[in-house]
């Protein structure tokens, strides 16, 4: 079931990969507008939410306050981590860009370390944020598992994407 559940979000991550930083791109003919590719965009990503809580939820054995907590919970840090991934995304590619200019001055790129000092350190606040929050609903045993199973399903996603990325034959 993880492995089906990181297959949709993968493939889901793999056709927005390129909206993760704005960059205007004008759509094939026959495309579904912006608009509507990115509200099912965000249907599929609801209801893959969805599946994940009720396996979660049903793996756990929690009941239907806590399963209810856990979808907000999961829904809020999804968006937070999604902004973080993007701000991550353009500092990273910044930083690239100063290292292939060879006269890109040494404070630039100390600049740029420094963003992504902050931003790894913005990473583990929210995670520390999070764990907070999970402890609040569930038992150690149900946080333990729970941190078990996204790391799985994490480790799965990008297993995905990196397979998905290969060029055929390989």
């Amino acid at each position: 079931m993880v492995k089906i559940l990181a297959a949709g979000l993968a493939v889901m991550l793999l056709a927005t990969a390129d909206t993760l930083v704005a960059q205007p791109v004008p759509p094939p003919p026959g495309a579904l507008p912006v608009p509507v590719q990115a509200q099912r965009r965000e249907e599929a990503q609801a209801e893959l939410l969805r599946m994940m809580v009720q396996r979660i939820s049903a793996d756990l054995g929690l009941d239907a306050n806590a399963r209810s907590r856990l979808l907000t919970f999961l829904e809020a840090g999804e968006a937070a981590r999604r902004e973080l991934a993007r701000e991550s995304l353009v500092i990273e590619q910044q930083l690239q860009r100063a290292l292939s200019d060879p006269s890109t001055p040494e404070s630039r790129i100390s600049a740029l370390i420094e963003g992504m000092v902050a931003m790894r350190e913005r990473e583990l606040t929210l995670w520390r944020q999070e764990q907070a929050s999970l402890r609040e609903f569930l038992t150690p045993r149900q946080h333990a598992a729970l941190l078990a199973f996204r790391n799985r399903f994490n480790r799965t996603v990008q297993d995905v994407v990196q397979q998905q990325r290969r060029p055929p034959g390989r």
